[in-house]
């Protein structure tokens, strides 16, 4: 049968909706246990919330994770070419997302999620020698992976001297609008305010933030501004050996009741030491001592030949000694 088929799951109220691939275009969608089988769909999408959970074929799969659409329009999905995709349109209700690779040498890779998403991500990778990859399709300071945002450690691992860049999202979800007082980044330092920094706002023409839309220089309600704390192409700081988190806080007056609000965000990163990795192996012909009997150690030992069994002794050709010191770049 030919045809555009398409399973929506556009309403109802379940607890946990699990995906199970089998295939390009076929598997199971259990909600609260009741299972569904599909075969022969094309893109699947979820209006729903609550508790997800997706589990790819048992073979090796390309997992990727990306928000495709508008910048905070609720919905991201979840593509790969030996299952069928599967696209989330209400970020904001699901309370957790388990990727779970089942068998074979899987690459998840996390691009983004929608900035409505708030729950957990949880990534399994179950059987097989799996990669994990937090990785950016394009630099979008609207739009920042999770990577990029690092609220937990470690966060991104950067080399010795990176010059890094924050970008700062201030945004109003209220109903009201609000008076920035100060928005401050405490430079790593927590005790110490000498190197704290104001970050800078990116401007219009105008002089206004680029996000405030009308121009009137409040925070207004769905309204979100942009700062940064580049400073005329000059970055703050440069990465140094070790963990480290850098925290903001901003604070706001709404007008009408001069109430105050406070928000702070965190932000990681970890710096290694440069690469290096060194692979020992077996050069032939080597010198065998023997392995029964009693023997000279000194026959020679050819490549793909068994020990020479003329000596009691022992044999310790053991090739491919490995050491490792790894400082990953990210």
């Amino acid at each position: 049968m030919s045809g555009f088929d398409t399973i929506v799951l556009g309403d109802g109220d379940f607890e946990q909706v699990e995906y199970l691939a089998t295939g390009p275009q076929s598997g199971f969608i259990s909600r609260d246990g009741d299972v569904l089988s599909y075969f022969g769909v094309e893109p699947i999408t979820d209006a729903t919330g609550g508790v997800k959970t997706f589990a790819a074929t048992e073979d090796p799969d390309l997992i990727t994770v990306l928000d495709g659409g508008i910048a905070g329009d609720g919905s991201f999905s979840i593509e790969g070419f030996t299952f069928e995709n599967v696209e989330f349109t209400n970020a904001s209700t699901i309370t957790s997302l388990t990727i779970d690779g089942l068998g074979g040498d899987d690459i998840i890779d996390v691009q983004a999620l929608d900035s409505n998403f708030k729950g957990d991500l949880l990534i399994q990778g179950n059987l097989g020698r799996d990669e994990v990859k937090l990785t950016a399709p394009a630099l979008d300071p609207w739009n920042p992976t999770l990577l990029e945002d690092a609220d937990f450690a470690p966060g991104a691992i950067l080399p010795v001297g990176t010059d890094v860049v924050w970008t700062y999202l201030i945004s109003n979800g209220g109903t009201s609008d609000l008076v920035l007082d100060a928005i401050v980044d405490d430079a790593g330092t927590p005790l110490d305010v000498s190197d704290d920094f104001v970050p800078v706002g990116e401007l219009d023409a105008n002089g206004f933030n680029i996000g405030d839309a009308n121009q009137d220089g409040r925070l207004n309600p769905n309204e979100t501004w942009l700062f940064t704390s580049d400073v005329n192409g000059e970055a703050r700081y440069q990465a140094s050996p070790g963990q480290y988190v850098n925290a903001v806080t901003v604070i706001a007056e709404e007008l009408q009741t001069q109430q105050t609000y406070i928000d702070s965000d965190l932000n990681h990163h970890v710096v290694g030491p440069p690469e290096i990795d060194i692979e020992k192996g077996i050069a032939f012909p080597v010198t065998n001592k023997g392995n029964n009997g009693v023997g000279n150690g000194e026959d020679p030992q050819p490549p793909g030949e068994p020990p020479i069994n003329d000596g009691e002794g022992t044999f310790p050709g053991n090739p491919g000694n490995t050491g490792n010191g790894k400082g990953k770049k990210g």
